[in-house]
C-alpha cells in the first residue's frame, strides 16, 4: 500500500478500538458494514426476539434498551432506523447503560448523527468509563492519541490505555504497544511494544497478532524471523480478520518473505475489501493503475479509489487511507493518470480532502490551481491564502536531536561463538541527562541499545573454503576492531542489525556447559597522564590469574585485546601481536612473550602511539581485556582492565629553554625530569625554531622526495656524555632518525620551515636504544643541522657535491642521574 512509509503506515492501519456492540477488532466503524474480529457482524439478538427486547425496553430495562438501540442500527429484526437507534441509545444511556453512553460517544466521534463533535463524544466516553467501562477507556486513549483534528494529549491517552488494560481490555493492551512502537508520549522501545502485543496476542486478539507479526517482518525489538510474522498473519487471517489478509497481500505484493506473486497479492486485496479493509481497496486501486507491474485498468483503479475514499467516515485508520485515495483521484484528474483530465473534478477531490480532513497537502494543491490557473483564473490572493491555511496545520519541524558523542556513553562489547557461529554486539548506554541519536536510533537519557552481527565461521561441508577475513580494521556501529580472535573468518552471508532496544538477547539455546573459570585480574597503570603530541606512551598491565584454558595465541601469550575510545568519537579495539618491538613502527601494537605458561603476577608492557590512528590534540580513555571461559549460551567473558585517561598537549605550549640563536635558528631539549631509574625510558621532548632568516630554511636537503618519507628527523643528533665526557654511545650523527615505513606516496619538493613555528620532535630514548646502562651523571644535548639551498626549484637527484648544512644549532644541557633500580619502582594503577 502507498504510504510516507512503511512503519507510519502499518501503524495507522493498525489502531485498535472496541465498540460493544458492533464488536469489531482493529478500527471504529460504523454503518450496515460493520466488520467485526472475523470480518463478520456480530448480531444484536441476545436470545430474545425483537418484540420481547421491546417489551422490555418500555418497561425500564436498560440492558434491553441498548440491544433496541442496536438492532435499529443494524436492522437486526426490524427495519434499519439510525434515528431510532440513537433514541435507544440514550434511553439505555440515561438508564446507567455504559454500553449506551460508550456507543454514543462512538457516534459523535465518527459523526454518524451528523457533524462530527469531538467534545460530545469526549464526555460520553467519560461518563461510560466513570462507570467502568473498558471499552470507553481504550476510546478515550484513542481520542487522546490518534483522533485527527482532536489536539493529543499522550499523557492523559497512556492513562486511559493503562485503565483498561488492568481491567483485561485486549484492545488497550494492544494500543499500549502502538504508543511504544510509535513514541506517542513515551520513549521508542520496540522490546516494551513487543511485549505489550505478546500479551495482546495471548489473548487471541488478532490485533496483536498483527502488530507483532509487523515487528518479526522487520526485525524491532526481536530478531527478525519471516516465517514467524507470516504465521501471525496467517492465524489472523483465518479468522477473517481484514487487516492480516491485507498484510498478506502485501507480502505477495513486494515479495518479502514469499515469492512475489501479483496475482495471489490481488486476491488477498479483493478477500479483504470484501470485509470492508480500506487499505486493501487502496491497495487495488494501486495495482490497477499500473504502478505496481499490474496489468492497467483504469476503470478499476478509479473505482477502488473511490470506495477507498469514500470510507473517510469509517475508523480512525481509514481517516488516513481515504485521504490518500481522495488526493489520488484528485492527481489522476490534474494529469490523466488512469481517468480522463478534467481540472474542476481534481480541485473537487482536492477540496474534499481539506474539508473532511484539514490536509496540508491538499490545500497546497488548491494553492497551485490558483497560483497557475488549472481551470480557475489565476488568484495570486486566494493562492496564498491556501498556502498560509497548510502551513498553520503543518506542525513546526522537531527539534533536532544530536548525533551521541562516545565519551557521553558506556560501551559494552559482547562476544559469541557457538557451534560454528559468531556473533559480536556492541551496547551502547546513554550517561547524560539528554537524548541523542546513533546513527537513526534516538537513544534517550540512561536507555541501552544493541547492534550487533552474525555469521557462520565454518562452510556447511565444515571447511573455510571461501571464507573472508573481516579482521583488518573492521567497524561495528562505530567501533574499529582489528583482531583476528574477535572476528573469526566468514563463511556465510552476515547477518547485520542496527540499533535496537535494551541490552543484546541471543535467540539460541544454550549448549555449553563447561564450568566457567575464575576470572584473571588485569591492572593497568601509566607513568603519567599528559603527554605532549606525538610523544610515546608506555602502558603497563599487570595479570594475574592466566590459567591454562585461558585462550592464547600460537606464542603461548595470552589473548590481550587494547581498547581506545578518543574524545573525537572514536573507538578503536587492536588485539596485541606477540613480536618483539622494534624502533620501525611495530611497538604500538607488540608483546615481548616467550613464556608457554603463566604461574602468579605477569607484568607485559605496551606502547600506545596516539599517532598511529587518532586524531591530533584529543585526549583517550584506555583500557584492555582479555578472554576468559564461556558462558551456556556461548558468550565469551571479556575481563577488563581499570581505565585510564591520557590527553595529549601541544609541544608549543610547555615551556622550552631554548639553546642560543646560530644564524637564525635554535633547538631546545625538555626532560619530564631529571632523576631516573636504571632500565626507565626517558621522554626526549625536542623542538627547533626558525627564528629569523633571509633564505628558506628546509629541515633536510631540498631535492625531491617521496611524501610519506621525509628526511626531517636525519638532521638531529643526541650527544649523551658521562661524568668523565666520555659519550655513552658512539657518536655517529643521526641518532634520532626513525626509518619511515609504510606507502611512499608521490614525489614532491620538502616545504620551507615556517619561520617562527615550534616545530617539536618526540623521542624515546629507550626505541632507540640510548638509554644509559649504568647508574650515574650523564649530560644531555641535542644538535640540529638545518639547510638552505643553491637552487632555485629541487632537483630531481641529489646534487653534487650533495647540499651541505648551513649551521649546527645545539640545545642547553641537561644534566641527568641515573640510580639503581628499587623495589618501589612499580608504577601505582591509574586511577578509573
Amino acid at each position: 500500500m502507498k504510504a510516507p512509509n512503511v512503519l507510519a503506515f502499518f501503524v495507522l492501519i493498525s489502531i485498535a478500538s472496541t465498540s460493544t456492540c458492533l464488536a469489531q477488532e482493529r478500527a471504529t466503524y460504523s454503518g450496515n458494514d460493520l466488520p467485526t474480529n472475523k470480518g463478520k457482524a456480530v448480531p444484536c439478538d441476545t436470545g430474545s426476539s425483537f418484540r420481547e427486547d421491546t417489551k422490555a425496553a418500555s418497561s425500564g430495562d436498560r440492558k434491553a434498551m441498548y440491544t433496541l438501540g442496536c438492532r435499529y442500527e443494524r436492522g437486526d429484526g426490524t427495519q434499519k432506523a439510525p434515528a431510532k437507534a440513537i433514541v435507544w441509545y440514550r434511553k439505555a444511556a440515561s438508564a446507567g447503560s455504559t454500553q449506551g453512553m460508550n456507543r454514543l460517544g462512538e457516534i459523535y466521534r465518527d459523526g454518524d448523527d451528523g457533524a462530527k463533535d469531538y467534545g460530545k463524544a469526549q464526555s460520553w466516553f467519560k461518563k461510560a468509563a466513570a462507570g467502568g467501562s473498558s471499552d470507553a477507556m481504550n476510546n478515550l486513549g484513542l481520542l487522546y492519541s490518534y483522533q485527527r483534528n482532536f489536539p493529543p494529549d499522550y499523557k492523559a491517552a497512556l492513562d486511559w490505555f493503562q485503565r483498561s488494560a488492568k481491567l483485561g481490555n485486549s484492545e488497550a493492551i494492544n494500543n499500549l504497544g502502538m504508543m511504544y512502537l510509535e513514541a506517542r508520549g513515551v520513549t521508542r522501545s520496540y522490546v516494551t511494544a513487543r511485549e505489550w502485543f505478546e500479551r495482546a496476542a495471548a489473548l487471541n486478539n488478532n490485533s496483536g497478532r498483527i502488530d507483532l507479526g509487523y515487528l518479526y517482518q522487520l526485525g524491532l525489538g526481536v530478531t527478525k524471523d519471516m516465517p514467524k510474522a507470516i504465521q501471525l498473519y496467517e492465524t489472523a487471517a483465518a479468522e477473517e480478520h481484514p487487516q492480516a489478509i491485507e498484510m498478506l497481500g502485501q507480502l505477495y505484493r513486494d515479495g518479502t518473505g514469499v515469492p512475489k506473486d501479483l496475482e495471489k497479492a490481488r486476491q488477498y486485496f479483493e478477500k479483504a475489501a470484501a470485509l470492508n479493509d480500506t487499505g486493501a481497496m487502496y491497495s487495488l486501486g494501486e495495482m490497477y493503475d499500473g504502478s505496481r507491474g499490474f496489468p492497467r485498468d483504469p476503470a478499476k483503479a478509479k473505482y477502488w479509489y473511490e470506495r477507498a475514499a469514500s470510507r473517510a467516515d469509517q475508523s480512525l485508520a481509514n481517516q488516513w487511507v481515504s485521504e490518500w485515495a481522495m488526493e489520488r483521484l484528485g492527481d489522476s484528474y490534474q494529469s490523466g493518470i488512469f481517468t480522463e483530465r478534467n481540472y474542476q473534478t481534481s480541485l473537487d477531490w482536492f477540496r474534499k480532502a481539506a474539508q473532511v480532513f484539514n490536509s496540508p497537502n491538499a490545500m497546497d494543491r488548491i494553492a497551485g490551481f490558483y497560483e497557475y490557473g488549472y481551470g480557475v483564473p489565476k488568484d495570486a490572493v486566494e493562492a496564498q491564502k491556501w498556502h498560509a491555511r497548510a502551513t498553520a496545520l503543518r506542525p513546526p519541524p522537531p527539534p533536532v536531536t544530536p548525533q551521541c558523542a562516545e565519551y557521553d556513553l558506556e560501551t559494552k562489547l559482547r562476544v559469541f561463538d557457538q557451534l560454528g557461529r559468531h556473533a559480536i554486539a556492541i551496547e551502547k548506554r546513554n550517561l547524560t541527562k539528554a537524548a541523542c541519536k546513533l546513527g537513526n536510533y534516538t537513544l534517550a537519557p540512561n536507555q541501552v541499545a544493541h547492534a550487533w552481527r552474525m555469521w557462520r565461521t565454518r562452510a556447511d561441508d565444515g571447511s573455510t573454503a571461501g571464507c573472508h577475513d573481516l579482521s583488518d580494521n573492521h567497524s561495528l556501529n562505530g567501533v574499529s576492531i582489528a583482531s583476528p580472535t574477535l572476528l573469526p573468518p566468514v563463511c556465510s552471508g552476515l547477518e547485520v542489525h542496527d540499533f535496537a532496544d535494551g541490552p543484546f538477547v541471543p535467540y539460541w539455546t544454550a549448549y555449553n556447559t563447561d564450568p566457567m573459570p575464575p576470572p584473571p585480574n588485569l591492572t593497568l597503570s601509566i607513568p603519567k597522564t599528559e603527554y605532549l603530541e606525538g610523544e610515546h606512551v608506555r602502558l603497563r598491565l599487570n595479570v594475574d590469574g592466566i590459567d591454562a584454558v585461558t585462550p592464547k595465541t600460537d606464542q603461548g601469550c595470552p589473548v590481550f585485546l587494547r581498547t581506545v575510545i578518543s574524545s573525537a568519537g572514536l573507538i578503536r579495539i587492536d588485539e596485541m601481536t606477540p613480536v618483539t618491538p622494534d624502533i620501525s613502527g611495530s611497538f604500538f601494537l607488540a608483546i615481548n612473550c616467550h613464556e608457554t605458561a603463566f604461574h602468579g603476577p605477569q607484568n607485559h608492557e605496551f606502547e600506545f602511539n596516539e599517532n598511529q590512528y587518532f586524531e591530533q590534540k584529543v585526549s583517550y580513555k584506555v583500557h584492555f581485556f582479555t578472554l576468559a571461559g564461556r558462558s551456556p549460551q556461548g558468550e565469551i567473558r571479556l575481563v577488563e582492565s581499570n581505565s585510564t585517561a591520557i590527553v595529549f598537549k601541544d609541544p608549543a605550549e610547555i615551556p622550552r629553554q631554548w639553546g642560543p640563536t646560530e644564524q637564525g635558528v635554535r633547538v631546545d631539549l625538555t626532560l619530564d625530569k631529571t632523576r631516573f631509574q636504571v632500565g626507565e625510558d626517558i621522554s626526549a621532548h625536542i623542538a627547533v625554531q626558525v627564528v629569523d632568516s633571509k633564505e628558506p630554511v628546509f629541515g633536510e636537503p631540498f631535492v625531491r622526495r617521496e611524501a610519506f618519507f621525509p628526511n626531517f628527523d636525519g638532521g638531529f643528533h643526541l650527544s649523551i656524555l658521562d661524568a668523565n665526557a666520555s659519550p655513552e654511545y658512539n657518536d655517529h650523527s643521526a641518532n634520532l632518525y626513525a626509518l619511515p615505513s609504510g606507502s611512499s606516496g608521490p614525489i614532491v619538493c620538502p616545504p620551507a620551515l615556517k619561520v617562527g613555528k615550534v616545530i617539536p620532535l618526540e623521542r624515546s630514548l629507550r626505541d632507540f636504544k640510548l638509554l644509559p646502562t649504568r647508574p650515574g651523571t650523564y649530560q644531555l644535548s641535542v644538535t640540529w643541522s638545518p639547510y638552505h639551498s643553491r637552487f632555485s626549484e629541487c632537483p630531481d637527484q641529489r646534487p653534487t657535491p650533495p647540499e651541505q648544512p648551513f649551521v649546527t644549532a645545539r640545545s642547553k644541557t641537561v644534566t641527568i642521574t641515573i640510580v639503581d633500580k628499587s623495589p618501589a619502582a612499580a608504577l601505582p594503577p591509574s586511577p578509573e
